[in-house]
């Protein structure tokens, strides 16, 4: 993400949300490197669970109410471990991904303790949305970041 915010352009504008108990927006629309690299550097693994549906949701939400961008899309890192729906089901995400043209993008992290269900959850989603899913380990991760930009 850093790499890409050093590299965005002049246009781009980056919203963060993360999800685990809770969903939160903590960058609301910004295209500033400085900025999004700051926010990036407080953020930290301490929540557990994965509210996946909510922050889709969410991020699809903020989507109806930007102006209409050249390239729209959303991407989402995850393990993929555990999808805690919270207020959001499955189904209303898969409702709202039928409406929308917002193709959604998922790095999957390998982790080794990831369900065959919960990657055919993710999947699903990100099919629906014309997006892809891209694996993305350690050994990995920048490959996988650059096939994402490109």
């Amino acid at each position: 993400i850093a790499d890409f915010a050093d590299n965005m352009g002049e246009n781009t504008t980056v919203y963060l949300i993360t999800f685990g108990k809770d969903v939160s927006c903590v960058l609301d629309g910004s295209n500033d490197a400085g900025e999004i690299k700051s926010v990036l550097s407080t953020l930290s693994n301490n929540q557990g669970g994965t509210k996946f549906f909510a922050a889709i949701k969410q991020a699809m939400d903020i989507s109806d109410t930007c102006p209409m961008a050249d390239m729209e899309y959303a991407v989402a890192f995850s393990d993929g471990e555990d999808f805690q729906t919270g207020d959001t089901t499955q189904k209303e995400v898969e409702d709202k991904i039928g409406k929308s043209a917002m193709p959604i993008y998922a790095m999957r992290a390998e982790t080794g303790r990831v369900s065959a269900s919960g990657i055919s959850i993710v999947r699903c989603l990100v099919d629906q949305s014309d997006g892809e899913v891209f694996s993305y380990s350690k050994e990995h991760g920048v490959e996988a970041s650059v096939d994402l930009n490109s």
